[in-house]
């Protein structure tokens, strides 16, 4: 379950993420247990230049 705190979002809000940042956030947020710690997942990242 996702559990985010309306200071996060307001902080994603601010800092004017991008659509892949947002997307991070919310598939790492899928992983936290209810003390709101993330473990237990692996990204893969590739860098385009």
């Amino acid at each position: 379950m996702q559990k985010l705190s309306i200071e996060v979002l307001e902080r994603v809000m601010q800092q004017n993420l991008t659509s892949s940042e947002v997307d991070m956030l919310l598939y790492i947020a899928r992983f936290q247990n209810d003390a709101g710690i993330a473990g237990g997942f692996t990204i893969k990242m590739s860098v385009k230049g």
